[in-house]
């Protein structure tokens, strides 16, 4: 996946942006009032995204490389998503909605998936760098010969 679409996409889920049929994240806000054609079109893009992580994965497993998700972003997304279900259901248990139903399995679905990455992140990763591994160069005494 490329880095810049994900943390554009990272980004509007963070923003709270208003969601339409077409596929956006909603507002925290209006998830409890969204109709259901809005909530599955956002299930979908919590599913595209999903793949996109798992090909980055499936990617740097293969080829030794730096995954384009970090372990805070998938941790943004799990938050999201567990949020969404904590409200989708209180509705779902009210109004028994079939529909609902599908969406809220759609989401806990998406966050299983996020889980599963972030330990697939941990096996692949390399571990955080600590402030002395990222300046190497401050352990050394350079002498200036000039």
């Amino acid at each position: 996946m490329n880095k810049t679409l994900f943390i554009a996409v990272l980004l509007a889920a963070s923003v709270n942006t208003m969601a339409a049929t077409t596929g956006d994240f909603l507002n925290d806000d209006s998830v409890a009032k969204a109709d259901d054609s809005a909530l599955a079109a956002e299930a979908g893009v919590f599913n595209t995204v999903s793949q996109g992580i798992a090909v980055s994965l499936a990617r740097c497993a293969a080829e030794h490389c730096v995954p384009d998700v970090t372990k805070d972003e998938l941790e943004l997304l799990i938050s999201k998503l567990n949020d969404r279900i904590g409200v989708l259901t209180s509705r779902f248990q009210e109004s028994g909605d079939k529909q609902l139903e599908k969406i809220l399995l759609s989401y806990a679905s998406s966050r299983d998936s996020y889980n599963g990455y972030l330990d697939k992140l941990k096996d692949i990763a390399p571990a955080e760098q600590t402030k002395e591994e990222k300046a190497p160069e401050d352990k050394y005494e350079f002498k200036d010969e000039f």
